[in-house]
Parts: C-alpha cells; sequence; structure tokens
C-alpha cells in the first residue's frame, strides 16, 4: 500500500498550518514570488554563489505556476541578482556578496577630461508621480515614498546633460532637496550608501521622446543618447537614473 503525504501547502491555502515563507494565494503574483525570493536572498537563506531551487520545487512550496516563478526569475537574472545556465540552474550572483562601495560615476571625470568645466545645478524634485512601471522596477510599494528630482549638468556653462531621477526614499530618507543642491545623487550615494551593483542600458532615441526637448534647448526630433541606470543596495533596489545627452555631446567612453 502507498502511502500518500498530506499535502501541506494546500492545507495551508485551505486553513491549515502555514509553512514559513509561503505567500497567500491571492498575492501570488511574479512581483510577489520575486519579492519573497528577494528577502530569502537578503536573510542569507539563499548565499551569494549558492544554487536556489528550481523553478518546479519553489512553484511547489509557494503554491503558484511554474510560469510565475520562471518570469520571477527571468526578471531577477536580467537585473544582475541571479545568474541563469541550462542544466546547472540557478545561483545568486557573487556581486551580492561585495561590501564595498561600486566605483563612483564619472561625468565629472568625463567634462574636466574634456579640458571643459564641470557645472551641476539641481532643478527640484518631487514625491508621488513615479509611474507604476518605475514603482515595480524599484520594488516599492507605495508611490509617496518615490522621490523624482531632475538635475542639469554643464560643460562650460553649455548643456551637457539632463537627468530624471526616482529614488526609494524609504532607504535614504536623508537624501533631501537640500542635499541635492549642492551634490549630484549619484556622487552622495556613492559617498553615503553602500551600493553593491547596477544594471545599465544605453539607447538612441530623440529628445521629444525623453522629454527633454525643453530642459537640453535642442529640437524635438534631436538625436540622443540615453543611458538608463538602476543602482541596487544586497537585493534592493535604490534608484534609478535616467541620462540624457545633448545631441552635440559624444559619448567615447561608457559612464556607469
Amino acid at each position: 500500500m502507498i502511502r500518500k503525504e498530506p499535502d501541506r501547502a494546500g492545507a495551508a491555502l485551505n486553513g491549515g498550518a502555514r509553512p514559513r515563507g509561503l505567500l497567500a494565494r491571492r498575492a501570488l503574483t511574479w512581483q510577489s514570488v520575486q519579492g519573497e525570493i528577494l528577502a530569502r536572498i537578503k536573510r542569507g537563506v539563499y548565499p551569494p554563489g549558492d544554487l536556489i531551487p528550481t523553478e518546479e520545487q519553489l512553484a511547489a512550496e509557494l503554491g503558484c505556476a511554474r510560469a510565475t516563478v520562471n518570469r520571477a526569475l527571468t526578471d531577477l537574472a536580467d537585473r544582475g541578482v541571479v545568474e541563469r545556465r541550462r542544466r546547472v540552474g540557478t545561483r545568486v550572483a557573487l556581486a551580492m556578496a561585495r561590501g564595498s562601495d561600486m566605483a563612483r560615476p564619472v561625468l565629472r571625470a568625463l567634462i574636466e577630461g574634456e579640458g571643459r568645466r564641470y557645472g551641476y545645478r539641481f532643478l527640484g524634485g518631487r514625491t508621488g508621480t513615479a509611474p507604476r512601471a518605475m514603482l515595480i522596477r524599484l520594488m516599492a510599494q507605495d508611490a509617496a515614498c518615490v522621490r523624482e528630482t531632475q538635475a542639469m549638468f554643464l560643460a562650460d556653462d553649455e548643456t551637457f546633460c539632463h537627468e530624471r531621477r526616482f529614488t526609494n526614499m524609504a532607504l535614504v530618507p536623508q537624501m533631501t532637496d537640500a542635499v541635492l543642491a549642492g551634490t549630484w545623487a549619484s556622487d552622495w550615494l556613492s559617498m553615503q550608501s553602500r551600493l553593491t551593483h547596477a544594471e545599465t542600458r544605453v539607447s538612441a532615441s530623440t529628445a521629444g521622446q525623453e522629454d527633454a526637448s525643453a530642459a537640453l534647448a535642442c529640437p524635438q526630433d534631436a538625436p540622443v543618447i540615453v543611458y538608463d541606470t538602476c543602482s541596487w543596495r544586497d537585493a534592493q533596489p535604490l534608484t534609478t537614473a535616467r541620462v540624457v545627452f545633448h545631441p552635440q555631446v559624444v559619448v567615447r567612453n561608457p559612464l556607469f
């Protein structure tokens, strides 16, 4: 006679004892599964370099579809939090173990390297304006915690680039507008907050598509280079910045 083991996950979802870490069925979106995985990485349940359970195992434990787990892990791989290899599995990225701060951004070095005078101008900030896609990217639950700021960078008093940034202020409440009035956010974060890794995308666009035509004082259809960077502290995205360069600026080297 074959003895059938009790379905503990099913029992938990139907009012029985709930295993530690099991998510409620109504919350089992890929984002909530991702949040649970990130929480385990942060607690050290899945240490850097170690394999995490398979998609099938996580799906069975959390009571969700394998496709939901797959999307959560794929997004984490795109962000550099985990590394996925066929026939090997999914490992927590070793970068998650780095304790030292990331190298500081080099916008100032780029401008001064051309023999020009670096200039920075804070344009102000506002809270509650982050679109839903940005809240998901920052893994923020409340739009009231995310602050949008804008800044301009100058070379010999000429427009060099414009930055639009969203920051999870619940993680860095001391990064106020008063601070940013005199210090670029990336410089301040590099000095004050332990950043562990970042994801960067480089693309070509137009000033109009980036809503930067007025800031850069150029035509709507002017071609521009865009650097989109999201900086992390351990398993938590902290800030994301979109830097749009003036059409006349030539970006010869990676910036971040």
